[in-house]
């Protein structure tokens, strides 16, 4: 993280994130913001209620904004399953996601398998776990 990206950040945000973040913003507020950016990005599916989110959003959002900046690939935290999954059957999935299950709200158990064309879709798991 550039430091003058985060220190603009900082001071055009509402606040900090957490009682910590303001007590030590040098070493701790890119730590204590990176998780609810994560959550922001996840959005509802998070497990983090809207209202929390749009909290975060209006607290944090040039923090939210730099993290954007920022070339890191977040599909391992915010693709891989916490929960209940938004997946759906033959939605593409990752190579390092074959043999992954995982339970959606809606579809339950779904699996990332190779289909005979090649193509790595999430489908649902026929029996058991």
């Amino acid at each position: 993280m550039n430091e003058s990206v985060w220190a603009r950040a900082m001071t055009q945000d509402a606040g900090f994130i957490s009682s910590y973040a303001a007590d030590f913003p040098m070493t701790e507020d890119v730590a204590e913001s990176f998780l609810p950016y994560v959550m922001w990005k996840r959005g509802v599916a998070s497990g983090v209620g809207s209202e929390q989110l749009a909290t975060m959003e209006r607290t944090i959002s040039h923090r939210f904004e730099a993290f954007e900046s920022t070339a890191i690939d977040l599909r391992p935290l915010i693709d891989w399953p916490l929960g209940q999954s938004s997946h759906s059957p033959e939605e593409a999935c990752w190579r390092s996601d074959i043999g992954a299950k995982m339970k959606t709200a809606t579809y339950g158990w779904l699996t990332c398998a190779k289909r005979s064309d090649g193509r790595l879709l999430w489908v649902k798991v026929r029996s058991g776990r």
